[in-house]
């Protein structure tokens, strides 16, 4: 498995849009309602209808889930201009 395989998975949000998702480095839950998310809201609204279970963020050149070294190393190329830290913290 995939060190992605432990990212957000579209079983971790709920009907009414909240994501409840353990987090990798400290087990901790998290809960967050994405209609406060507004650029969240337009993509989910771009997508029709998500798919029920499988990894949210995937690779768009092969649609598998992102492995840990290739996704910090194309990461820098949308944090920055997204408004992401330069050097977030994983896990």
């Amino acid at each position: 498995m995939s060190e992605m395989a432990r990212g957000i998975r579209w079983e971790e949000i709920s009907e009414d849009l909240v994501l409840r998702h353990i987090t990798s480095k400290r087990q901790k839950l998290i809960e967050i309602s994405l209609k406060n998310a507004p650029m969240v809201m337009e993509e989910l609204a771009l997508l029709g209808q998500p798919p029920a279970s499988g990894p949210v963020i995937v690779s768009e050149f092969d649609k598998l889930p992102w492995t840990g070294p290739e996704f910090r190393r194309c990461g820098p190329s949308w944090r920055t201009p997204a408004g992401c830290p330069r050097r977030p913290q994983y896990g």
